[in-house]
């Protein structure tokens, strides 16, 4: 799973996209998949390259126009 995501993460970045993780509950429930989750999401804020963001913000940011500059 870690090298799924991480691998998902570095592409996002190399094609400067957006990448968005969903999590059902039945997958991420056990202890060590959520342990993974609590390990990338610390690495990304932690980043200063990378911007951790709610849906809501990133709505934010496409209709103020910034996102296209």
């Amino acid at each position: 799973m870690w090298r799924i995501w991480n691998a998902e993460l570095e592409f996002a970045i190399a094609e400067r996209r957006h990448v968005t993780y969903t999590m059902h509950p039945e997958v991420i429930g056990r202890p060590h998949r959520f342990e993974l989750l609590r390990r990338l999401v610390e690495a990304i804020a932690a980043s200063e390259r990378l911007w951790c963001a709610t849906h809501g913000e990133v709505a934010e940011l496409v209709r103020s126009g910034a996102a296209r500059r």
